[in-house]
């Protein structure tokens, strides 16, 4: 009787321990979608944010390279025109792979 008597206590020891395993799972998914949210709302504000600050540089950029003088422009204004049309491309690019994505 005292071998059966402790199986049964060994048993709802493992039930007891299994339980508080099960609940210390689902505290952590439920902690890990809650950061998950926080990290997808800092990117979509993120994102956001570029979009604003991008919204006029290619008509600005347009626009400076207009007034620049055809013949013999100032080179640094040049390159840095350049240089200014190549990452609007860029991040254009990596905004529409993480539209995609």
């Amino acid at each position: 009787m005292a071998k059966l008597e402790k199986e049964r206590l060994h048993h709802a020891e493992s039930e007891n321990r299994h339980q508080e395993l099960m609940i210390q799972m689902n505290e952590y998914v439920v902690e890990q979608g809650r950061i998950t949210e926080h990290w997808k709302i800092c990117f979509l504000q993120l994102v956001s944010l570029a979009n604003g600050a991008i919204e006029n540089v290619p008509k600005l950029l347009a626009d400076a390279e207009s007034a620049m003088p055809i013949f013999n422009p100032p080179k640094g204004i040049e390159a840095f025109l350049n240089h200014s049309k190549k990452l609007m491309e860029e991040m254009k690019n990596v905004m529409a792979r993480a539209q995609e994505n």
